[in-house]
């Protein structure tokens, strides 16, 4: 289960409260979606300013199955852009990796510098969003 409420914010810094607003008062648009060769989706949308491009595809490696989420972003930097990834009780499991309720295994694979903020149960874990050149690039491996 992606975390409640909204997938990015604009944060003044770490310790910031991630807003509570829903969608469009969060500054999010759905713009649809576009099929690929083998009609998987690619979800579009925006945050702001920011145009977003959300493809999933599944992966087994050793037995192992996992979603790969590659995240494209497009647009005017936006100072303390972040996406907030997962709530829950997080545990290290390697570099830029994370055990999320020892149910999931998130990897941050490219992008942004992750970090872990909160205790216990209610640990969040977010990733800096930073635009250059008017893109930017997040890969996100889920793994049970």
């Amino acid at each position: 289960v992606f975390p409640h409420g909204p997938a990015f914010a604009v944060l003044a810094d770490a310790n910031a409260p991630w807003p509570t607003a829903p969608g469009k008062d969060a500054g999010m648009r759905f713009r649809g979606y576009q099929l690929d060769s083998l009609k998987r989706p690619t979800l579009l949308y925006a945050f702001r300013e920011i145009a977003v491009e959300d493809f999933l595809t599944n992966a087994e490696a050793d037995g192992k199955v996992s979603l790969y989420r590659t995240m494209k972003f497009s647009g005017p930097p936006l100072d303390g852009f972040h996406f907030r990834l997962a709530v829950g009780r997080l545990t290290p499991a390697g570099e830029n990796a994370w055990r999320l309720d020892n149910a999931l295994t998130l990897h941050v694979v490219a992008g942004g510098k992750p970090f872990i903020r909160g205790e216990g149960a209610r640990q969040e874990l977010l990733v800096p969003v930073r635009i250059e050149n008017s893109k930017a690039q997040l890969e996100i491996e889920y793994a049970w």
